[in-house]
């Protein structure tokens, strides 16, 4: 199955791509989300990244986020 654009439904879709910043001296670093496993510690809450990863429609430049380990992700979200 191939996947189409959302908005104008195009199947030119870029998959996977990585999403970065640029830091001081021109350093690269992945955006992520950041959730953690255990967050009533006072230290050491395990901290956890989830890269973004981009699709984009390369008709109309539509983009999206997603995270791989979303499942992971919701359970750490949920002992807020």
């Amino acid at each position: 199955m191939e996947n189409s654009c959302s908005i104008c439904g195009s199947t030119k879709i870029m998959n996977n791509l990585s999403v970065v910043d640029k830091g001081d001296a021109g350093a690269k670093h992945e955006l992520a989300i950041e959730s953690f496993s255990n967050p009533d510690a006072l230290l050491f809450k395990g901290t956890k990244r989830h890269p973004l990863k981009a699709t984009v429609c390369g008709a109309c430049g539509n983009v999206n986020f997603s995270v791989e380990n979303y499942k992971e992700l919701w359970v750490n979200y949920q002992k807020k």
